[in-house]
């Protein structure tokens, strides 16, 4: 019996000289062609009686008789592949999957076009991890065109299947109802692939035409939440410039510089990475592993020189938008109150479509007039459009770049490059300097979504970059109050009501004006459900749901049976949802590696009045509490006050509680969790009643 071995992808990158022995050359249109020696020299395959081009080759296939594997290059580099898996796999049994190989390369040209290659190896140990098989590489036809060089399946006997060409497909990405894709995808689906198998691919991209020649900025992560055995970045750069570099969470690596042919070449790489084993509320996986970013700039200039010329020519008055703006603004008594007429208006009457594809959408933005004209556009439209209108009526507001706190890596302040997922404003009212985000349809003046905190904004027409400020806890507090009345068969009676600012106000506004009108009664009932079982819906309201410009309010009318524990001759009660509201998640840990990483500030405040009949009698409440916590460098973190009162047979509990930071460090971590767990003990004990 015959024993075949593919080793197609290997002959291309092992430059093989003449092998003689039994060859099998299988082509793409069906054919098979056996040869008794092959050469492969350039794009060409030589063999025996024929030559034929490299790229009509489907496999090549050595044929042997007996057990054994034809000597070369290739089987040892698949032995090599194999034997680092088989090491990877002991050091981390219980891994999804192993990263073996994670090799980035750039090359800049001089004339600013650059090329880049990736080189992927993984194992695959579980079926989650089977999707690294299915690969979508992203390009525009006008800027770039990519080529995809090897990408195979290795079996743990040695066996290889080798993709087709004719399974590389070419697809327009699928758009949604708000995302439009101007690009088109490369896809493919790695051939035959099963737990314990290993992938491998490669491609190259030819960026022939970038967003800006001049501008070179890439980054490199290094670790993953699977082992990696080896990642590296790669750069070569003409040898007249050099390179920023910027990097985070990094203590030691390989790197390596040195100058070949009018090219300075730099290379960084590290080895044996252990696995992210992810955390509660843990940053970004960008900020907390081992990072690098490189620029061929050397200032911010250029950066702002550019978006400064793409946002003011954008940024065009019309006679259109200044008589609209006016016209919104006409019975405003203050530059404030525009703001926030304006501010509403873009919000609601805008909606939020994004066109991806170029500087020209994703950068620059639309011009103003043709986003109002429209009604829509992305975050960077809406923002140009928000921008330009309040210079319509005298409030200076400049369109600012961000990265959202629970998506991206924070920005490297020393490496001037293309930075940010998301577009806002920076408004300057009288002495008041404030960021407002027009992307959404919900937020209320001045409340702006909390991703955009304490982020940095790069704001190129002011030429600055700064941190969007952390609001204080009263800007996105929840404020709740409980008018509560026990009968003597001690049925309870709840009239509740929250009130709501910042973060808080703009989602649950957004999530009833999804709400069908009749899915309102049964939200209120599966709300109220959460307190009690047997909890029974009287009443219900909602207020400003649609209107932005006032605030949301919510109120809810209930009845508790069976809520009071008797226990003996005592009588135990909980204030209704208190013990919830106080759950931590985030310290559920006992020591963290990661920081705990909240998108803001937070402040809940309750208020309970509480009236029992006059055959009971309170015995016990919780005694008064004040709790803070302030961090290791001495900034305040949390405080919390909690007390009861009681005047015959009413009771009232009011407590506030305000966190003022948005990251805990782990050196922090166990006095923040100490807090905390004080606080979740304080909620849980409860009114003790007696009858009289």
């Amino acid at each position: 019996m015959f024993k075949i071995v593919c080793f197609l992808a290997l002959i291309w990158s092992a430059g093989f000289s003449k092998e003689i022995g039994t060859w099998k050359i299988e082509l793409f249109d069906g054919k098979a062609i056996k040869s008794n020696t092959i050469n492969i020299e350039n794009n060409r395959v030589i063999l025996s009686d024929t030559t034929i081009q490299k790229s009509d080759v489907k496999n090549i296939l050595f044929l042997r008789q007996g057990s054994g594997i034809s000597k070369g290059t290739a089987k040892e580099d698949i032995t090599k592949i194999l034997n680092e898996a088989r090491a990877l796999e002991k050091l981390y049994p219980d891994a999804g999957g192993i990263i073996l190989k994670d090799d980035d390369k750039y090359i800049l040209n001089p004339d600013g076009t650059r090329k880049y290659e990736y080189h992927f190896i993984g194992k695959i140990m579980k079926n989650s991890q089977k999707r690294w098989a299915t690969v979508r590489l992203y390009f525009e036809e006008d800027r770039s065109k990519i080529n995809v060089t090897l990408a195979r399946t290795i079996k743990s006997d040695g066996t290889i299947y080798n993709l087709s060409k004719n399974a590389i497909k070419i697809i327009k990405p699928k758009s949604g109802t708000v995302f439009f894709e101007k690009g088109k995808s490369i896809q493919f689906e790695i051939p035959n692939v099963s737990v314990g198998d290993i992938i491998e691919y490669k491609f190259t991209e030819e960026i022939f035409n970038p967003w800006n020649k001049k501008i070179f900025n890439v980054d490199h992560y290094f670790q993953s939440t699977e082992p990696v055995g080896e990642s590296s970045l790669s750069i070569g750069i003409p040898s007249s410039q050099t390179l920023t570099i910027g990097t985070r969470n990094i203590t030691t690596m390989n790197d390596t510089t040195y100058t070949k042919n009018g090219y300075r070449y730099y290379f960084w790489q590290m080895k044996n990475l252990k696995p992210i084993i992810e955390e509660p509320k843990m940053p970004p996986l960008g900020n907390v592993i081992p990072r690098i970013e490189v620029s061929n700039l050397h200032s911010w200039k250029p950066i702002f020189k550019w978006y400064k010329g793409f946002q003011l020519s954008r940024m065009v008055i019309t006679e259109h938008i200044k008589t609209l703006a006016d016209s919104l603004t006409k019975k405003a008594k203050t530059q404030e109150e525009k703001v926030a007429k304006l501010y509403h208006f873009v919000q609601r009457n805008v909606r939020y479509i994004s066109i991806k594809g170029g500087a020209a959408s994703g950068v620059s933005g639309h011009p103003a007039e043709e986003t109002l004209q429209k009604g829509y556009g992305d975050c960077t439209d809406k923002a140009i459009l928000f921008a330009t209108m309040l210079r319509a009526v005298g409030v200076k507001a400049y369109p600012v770049y961000i990265g959202t706190n629970g998506s991206i890596p924070t920005l490297m302040p020393e490496v001037p490059g293309y930075y940010g997922n998301h577009c806002i404003d920076y408004v300057e009212v009288g002495n008041k300097h404030l960021y407002l985000d027009a992307t959404g349809t919900t937020s209320r003046y001045p409340s702006y979504w909390s991703a955009d905190h304490d982020v940095y904004a790069i704001n190129a027409i002011k030429e600055k970059i700064e941190k969007t400020p952390i609001p204080p806890p009263k800007d996105n507090q929840r404020y709740y109050k409980y008018e509560i009345s026990i009968s003597p068969s001690l049925e309870c009676t709840v009239v509740f009501t929250a009130h709501y600012s910042g973060d808080w106000e703009d989602w649950l506004r957004w999530y009833w004006q999804h709400k069908k009108q009749n899915e309102i009664r049964k939200t209120f009932e599966e709300m109220i459900h959460e307190v009690s079982p047997y909890a029974e819906l009287i009443d219900y309201s909602l207020k400003n749901v649609d209107n932005i410009s006032q605030p949301f309010e919510l109120s809810i009318k209930y009845k508790l049976i069976n809520y009071i524990k008797e226990t003996k001759d005592l009588y135990l009660f909980e204030l209704p949802e208190l013990v919830d509201r106080y759950t931590f998640d985030e310290v559920s840990l006992a020591k963290r590696q990661y920081p705990i990483s909240y998108s803001t500030s937070e402040e809940i405040r309750d208020s309970y009045r509480i009236t029992f009949p006059k055959n009971l009698k309170i015995v016990y409440t919780p005694e008064k509490t004040d709790l803070s916590y302030h961090t290791g460098k001495g900034k305040l973190c949390i405080t919390y006050h909690a007390s009861y009162d009681y005047n015959g047979n009413n009771l009232t509990f009011s407590d506030d509680f305000k966190r003022f930071i948005r990251i805990i460090s782990p050196a922090d971590y166990a006095n923040y969790k100490n807090t905390l767990t004080n606080i979740s003990l304080f909620t849980k004990k409860k009114v003790v009643l007696k009858e009289r």
